[in-house]
């Protein structure tokens, strides 16, 4: 478990520079599915950053002390809420928020931009977003 935070973190890295080279090559180049691909990179990372936030907690409440931060922050005798508390500690709730808000936002952002293209497989993104790429059959 203690290896999947850190493949999910080390993830969520390249997906963010993913996400970030996709949006400017896609906005420089006007390539819409590189826009999207970029979108849908955010909504990744964001998910990849709750999966290893969700790990340390429940590492914390659980007392596995295999992870450094755990044994550091926390002991056997804490109560749940102490525990709980500890991932305040040294900084890591703080991080974690912050970037758990910093993506929400962003995906926000995203999704209500009226720049950002959508693309759907069948029909039309609406009228005022002109042609589909994808148009239906007539």
């Amino acid at each position: 478990m203690e290896n999947l935070g850190a493949l999910a973190i080390l993830l969520a890295f390249c997906v963010a520079l993913y996400a970030t080279a996709a949006s400017v090559i896609g906005r420089v180049k006007s390539k819409p599915f590189l826009i999207v691909s970029g979108e849908r990179a955010v909504y990744a990372t964001w998910t990849l950053l709750t999966l290893a936030a969700a790990i340390l907690v429940t590492k914390l409440l659980t007392g596995d002390f295999r992870f450094a931060y755990v044994a550091e922050h926390s002991n056997q005798s804490m109560p749940t809420l102490y525990k709980f508390a500890a991932w305040w500690g040294a900084g890591g709730f703080a991080a974690s928020v912050e970037l758990a808000a910093r993506h929400l936002y962003d995906g926000g952002r995203v999704h209500e931009s009226p720049a950002s293209p959508r693309l759907h497989a069948v029909g039309s993104r609406g009228p005022d977003h002109g042609p589909a790429l994808f148009p239906q059959p007539e």
